[in-house]
């Protein structure tokens, strides 16, 4: 991972192009992004680093949703390439 990767991911509405509705944080570059299909108000995320992300859109959209991570120990070893 290189340091100029970004970090942030965004989700827009069509409706609204000009700006994103929500800025969803991490701590390493999302490789694989979904909505959860019976909890809209989730969003489940793949990582860079192996990690697995969940953001709850409730939380907030003020500077960004920081998500749920999964436990270092029970992550993969390479970027999650499908959710």
């Amino acid at each position: 991972m290189t340091d100029k990767m970004c970090l942030k991911s965004y989700v827009w509405d069509l409706n609204n192009p000009n700006k994103p509705e929500t800025e969803l944080n991490a701590p390493s570059p999302c490789t694989n992004i979904s909505y959860n299909p019976k909890l809209m108000d989730v969003i489940g995320g793949g990582l860079y680093n192996g990690l697995v992300a969940i953001w709850d859109v409730k939380a907030g959209k003020i500077g960004g949703i920081n998500p749920v991570l999964s436990p270092v120990q029970k992550s993969h070893h390479d970027p999650i390439t499908h959710f």
